[in-house]
């Protein structure tokens, strides 16, 4: 008589082990895949003020809309070598909000942190991240070494 019990307990996990099976087959939603999001950054000049302040002129390009969430996505780092001994640095930011689909340019200012930025060499590194989109975040990087006046 303890056979029926068991088999009992049996035939009540396949009948629920069934039921499982075929509620998620039933629930089961298509799934969606998200188009990824691809960013490009290139640099398309640079010029020096008066006052020292490096302008480095960039053209963010997305494949499709992308809201920048802040205007400090897009950067930009400068250094200039002086006498092969000592070197001006300075970073900044994209200053506005804004949307990118497609081609899109920025305009970004840079301050020297020590000195003051003249005609010559600099290494420019730029980049953006972006994140919120999918893949969850993505980012391009891009350097220069040009000469300004």
């Amino acid at each position: 008589m303890s056979t029926k019990p068991n088999q009992l307990a049996w035939s009540a996990v396949r009948l629920l082990f069934t039921i499982t099976i075929l509620l998620s087959l039933i629930f089961i939603v298509p799934a969606v895949h998200a188009q990824t999001v691809t960013v490009t950054l290139s640099i398309d000049s640079a010029s020096v003020d008066k006052f020292g302040i490096i302008t480095v002129n960039t053209t963010l390009s997305c494949s499709e809309l992308v809201v920048l969430p802040s205007p400090d996505n897009i950067f930009a780092r400068v250094t200039q070598p002086v006498k092969r001994i000592y070197s001006i640095t300075g970073e900044g930011f994209s200053s506005s909000f804004a949307e990118c689909n497609g081609p899109t340019q920025y305009a970004i200012q840079v301050v020297p942190q020590t000195g003051r930025f003249g005609p010559g060499i600099v290494y420019i590194n730029a980049g953006v991240s972006i994140c919120g989109v999918e893949p969850e975040c993505v980012s391009a990087f891009v350097t220069l070494n040009t000469r300004i006046h």
